[in-house]
């Protein structure tokens, strides 16, 4: 069998199948039709592709749909801000990205006391919420 270059079936299969198709063969029976035809049996979604290229795209589409969809809600969303960690403006930023996402203050006040430094409580949350620094950040003068 010869097939063109990116190609491991030629056209001709390609036609085959989607006539055999109209004709009211099954999936699996055009592949294994194929098979004993060229000696390589083309996956069934390969034959699928073939016959309903509409529908093949649509599902395409769909899997990318859910594939976003799985990524947005699988916990990877990263927080990227310049700076230093253990900065007052870092984590004041943190903060309000964590709230502006609807954590509550106590979730947020375990989050940043598990990943910052420093004792958090709600009232250090609210009080950096209101616009406050952290008070083992601020200055000494």
């Amino acid at each position: 069998m010869t097939a063109t270059k990116g190609r491991r079936y030629p056209a001709t299969v390609m036609r085959r199948a989607r006539d055999l198709r109209a004709a009211g063969w099954s999936i699996a029976a055009i592949s294994d039709l194929i098979e004993r035809e060229h000696g390589t049996r083309p996956a069934c979604q390969t034959v699928l592709r073939w016959v309903d290229p509409e529908g093949s795209a649509r599902r395409d589409e769909r899997a990318r749909v859910r594939l976003r969809q799985q990524r947005a809600s699988s916990g990877t969303y990263r927080f990227r801000l310049a700076g230093r960690a253990d900065s007052a403006e870092y984590q004041a930023a943190f903060i309000r990205a964590l709230r502006a996402r609807g954590a509550s203050i106590t979730s947020i006040a375990i989050t940043c006391d598990l990943l910052l430094d420093g004792d958090w409580t709600r009232e250090r949350v609210i009080t950096v919420l209101r616009g406050g620094t952290p008070h083992h950040l601020r200055r000494q003068s």
